[in-house]
């Protein structure tokens, strides 16, 4: 990951300061930062590289070969520096790299980002959290600005620790609104997240399960994405789900003001059609439009555009093209036509999420079969039993001509679900097996369901059956 250009964004002197660290040797003040890297191999001329370390391996063992591509700064723990201080100095006269030692490298990095967007007072910052729709809502909400205001959006879903402090260096001064997804999956971290962002505004899209069992309840969730409003004064705007199960929690004691979002919250905003894989036709204002995402999940996602919009004085019919042009993302409700039609929704998945996949395919009328593959739900820790049981329920009453339950945790799934569906029920923890049994079980004109958390990688039954 990177961020690419030729303009100065910082100096040496200015991230030595910001990140509380010391010079390691002689330092050249002033020096030209124009970009941050986490990836030696990828990391441009200029850029200063994050030497973070990893499940495998640690990034240290990389510099050179970072500094070698162009890196003109690093950061580097104190230990690291102290143990090969001699073969750093070299490298340092060598190609004339600023050393920044430090104490801990990601605390570093996310001070400077801090530092660095803060050079930004005109800035408005908008930051998104949310067990579900996050990126999508992101997207949204950078697509309705863009029409009147130069604009940042984070790219992908760079929202972790590493990803929001990546993301604020790729801001410029001559945007106007920055658009950040902010996403969890620690006690604490959210806090981080908005030391680096400081969001002037800030949507929570649903509280919901993802993670639970890495937080431990619902409520933690709830009072963890709750943070996000944390850093506001009197003028900040705070926006959440009109029918969140934990609304009147999100809302108490937050300074500034906090508006619900969803069709019964915007004034003349109705669905007028729910049409299958074309997406929602809506109408807003008098204005018909369509949606072309699936599902109600997303009506509501598209919805907390709208009421920022609106907050903002953006003009109806600006808002409704930027809507009107959105394109599902990698792996969340992409629809891909052939003679099987495909419902690509396998980026991940948690219980809400799955709900919500499972009712859009109830309510799609279509001539062929309806077919689901599902892939295990993760990181729900002590409810993973629980939730996989309560999906075999919900399948009891859906309307899918076939299943097939990828996964272990799916085995309780299977073994709910099939006193009721019986032998149109398969499982199985074997990728290849699955790939084999859905490649047997799907016809032409088929709808095919593929949804799972992102270990299933279910992308590999598309492969094997969009031919």
């Amino acid at each position: 990951m990177m961020t690419e250009t030729s303009e100065t964004l910082i100096t040496t002197d200015e991230i030595l300061n910001a990140a509380g660290g010391k010079a390691g040797g002689s330092f050249e003040k002033h020096a030209s930062i124009t970009g941050a890297s986490i990836d030696s191999r990828t990391c441009a001329r200029g850029n200063i590289f994050i030497p973070l370390p990893g499940t495998r391996t640690d990034g240290h063992f990389f510099i050179e070969e970072a500094v070698r591509n162009g890196a003109v700064a690093s950061f580097v723990k104190k230990e690291v520096w102290q143990q090969e201080q001699e073969q750093l100095i070299k490298l340092k006269q060598k190609y004339r790299v600023c050393f920044i030692v430090v104490d801990d490298v990601l605390t570093s990095f996310q001070k400077s980002a801090g530092y660095y967007i803060s050079r930004f007072p005109a800035l408005h910052k908008i930051g998104i959290t949310g067990s579900s729709g996050k990126t999508t809502t992101k997207e949204l909400i950078g697509a309705v600005l863009s029409r009147q205001y130069a604009t940042f959006c984070s790219t992908g879903n760079l929202n972790s620790d590493i990803g929001v402090s990546l993301s604020a260096f790729q801001v410029k001064e001559s945007h106007e609104y920055a658009v950040f997804e902010m996403g969890i999956n620690r006690i604490g971290e959210m806090e981080e997240l908005v030391d680096i962002v400081r969001p002037d505004s800030a949507v929570i899209t649903t509280t919901g399960t993802a993670h639970i069992g890495l937080f431990g309840s619902e409520e933690i969730i709830a009072r963890e994405k709750k943070k996000i409003f944390s850093g506001f004064t009197a003028a900040g705007a705070g926006y959440v789900r009109e029918d969140d199960g934990f609304r009147d929690f999100l809302t108490r004691g937050v300074e500034g003001e906090v508006h619900f979002f969803g069709p019964e919250s915007i004034e003349n905003f109705t669905i007028v059609k729910r049409d299958g894989l074309k997406g929602t036709l809506l109408n807003w204002q008098g204005h018909n439009f369509r949606l072309p995402l699936i599902g109600d999940y997303n009506v509501y996602n598209a919805c907390a555009a709208v009421k920022i919009a609106e907050h903002l004085e953006i003009p109806c019919r600006e808002v409704i093209e930027a809507l009107e042009s959105i394109e599902p993302l990698f792996g969340r409700g992409q629809i891909k036509i052939g003679d099987i039609i495909l419902v690509c929704d396998y980026y991940n998945a948690n219980p809400e999420s799955m709900s919500n996949a499972l009712d859009f395919m109830k309510a799609l009328e279509t001539p062929g079969h309806k077919i689901a593959v599902l892939g295990a739900m993760k990181e729900l820790g002590d409810f993973t039993e629980k939730a996989h049981e309560e999906l075999g329920k919900k399948l009891k009453s859906s309307s899918l001509h076939r299943v097939y339950l990828f996964g272990e945790e799916m085995r309780v799934t299977f073994e709910t679900a099939g006193e009721h569906m019986g032998r149109n029920v398969f499982w199985t923890k074997d990728a290849n097996e699955l790939v084999r049994m859905v490649r047997q079980g799907v016809n032409t004109g088929d709808v095919v369901l593929l949804k799972g958390s992102r270990a299933a990688a279910l992308e590999r039954i598309e492969k094997s059956i969009a031919g």
